[in-house]
């Protein structure tokens, strides 16, 4: 036993040696260093085994609850993927992203974000947007206070809340609720030329009732489209997806001189708010705003105060590309209640001049 703790202590004092010298030996994983990706002779990145490297599919298929994986990855909230960088940039380039949406691009939208999103869209559009800012919000959701952008998509009727007092701002969104919205926009302005023919998804059966009008016109339009697995309805919606779809809904709807508040009162923009001579009643020289002072609720919209009492019949000739002439007529004539179709239409009431319900 002597011996061989003898020879254990040579072989200590060798090795002790040894690593006293210049060539001290690493352990094999850290005397090479990990090779890194390259790009291939054909330009595609490749591993350190010559593989291609797969981008990320055009669609990620995240389900309610599922959160996306590469969000974990350190410096990965500014990268947009290969297929939407173009659009993407285009957008961020005209201003028309909020600057809390240029990163952590493949996470999900929430109701909130896509409200904020498509309402900057329409108001790049619109003829006159100071205008259409004009028009005022009385259904207050609890929470979403000091939200204007949320407001005003509800008042063009591009959103609805899920109940009168809730909008449940931080709620992902389903690609078939993205649709709506969308076609919403587009039926708010009045776009020609839309078709609701149903489109051949191979999914389409499993698109809620409610959200088939939307998804056909968007597909159509071919400003949202399904893939070889379909529409997929309920799967969820990422901010990059809805950056380069908003791009292709301005793409195809074009500038637009009017909206439809609540999407049911046709007004045009130049018709909201008219600088003239006579429109201040003390002054009859002096040039002045008349504004129509609109304001929509769940089901309704107001139209004027009681104090421009005088303005009814004016008020009334704006609103001809939603009432017929029989009913503006007997609107200037002193009617006060009068239905036409699904509207009930009152005039002269405590804090309006015309209102008309649904």
């Amino acid at each position: 036993m002597r011996f061989k703790s003898l020879a254990l202590l040579t072989i200590l004092a060798v090795c002790l040696s040894g690593c006293a010298s210049d060539s001290v030996l690493l352990p094999i994983a850290a005397a090479a260093s990990s090779p890194k990706s390259t790009a291939g002779e054909d330009g595609q990145p490749r591993d350190a085994n010559g593989v291609i490297v797969p981008e990320p599919p055009i669609d990620i298929h995240l389900k309610p609850g599922e959160s996306d994986p590469t969000l974990a990855i350190e410096g990965s909230n500014r990268v947009i993927s290969s297929w939407a960088k173009a659009d993407v940039e285009q957008m961020i380039a005209k201003g028309l992203v909020p600057d809390r949406l240029q990163k952590d691009y493949k996470k999900s939208i929430k109701r909130e974000e896509f409200a904020e999103l498509i309402t900057m869209a329409a108001e790049s559009l619109a003829s006159d947007n100071t205008k259409m800012k004009l028009i005022a919000n009385e259904n207050k959701f609890a929470d979403v206070e000091g939200m204007y952008h949320v407001e005003q998509a509800f008042s063009l009727g591009i959103i609805n809340g899920v109940s009168a007092a809730k909008f449940e701002p931080d709620s992902n969104i389903t690609r078939q609720e993205a649709t709506t919205m969308m076609s919403n926009f587009l039926k708010t302005i009045r776009k020609q030329g839309l078709s609701s023919a149903e489109y051949d998804f191979v999914d389409k059966h499993s698109i809620a009732s409610w959200a088939k009008d939307g998804v056909n016109i968007l597909a159509n339009a071919k400003v949202f489209q399904g893939s070889d697995l379909g529409f997929r309805p309920s799967d969820l919606y990422t901010r990059e997806q809805a950056i380069i779809t908003v791009k292709r809904l301005l793409d195809f709807t074009g500038t637009f001189e009017g909206v439809s508040v609540r999407g049911k009162v046709y007004v045009k923009l130049s018709n909201i708010d008219i600088t003239k001579k006579g429109a201040r009643g003390d002054d009859p020289t002096a040039p002045a705003s008349n504004s129509m002072n609109l304001r929509s609720g769940v089901n309704y919209v107001k139209v004027g105060i009681l104090d421009n009492k005088a303005y009814i019949s004016d008020y009334a000739d704006r609103l001809s590309d939603s009432l017929s002439q029989d009913t503006i007529s007997k609107i200037q004539s002193g009617e006060r209640k009068m239905t036409e179709g699904n509207l009930t239409i009152e005039t002269l009431g405590s804090d309006y001049l015309i209102k008309i319900t649904w």
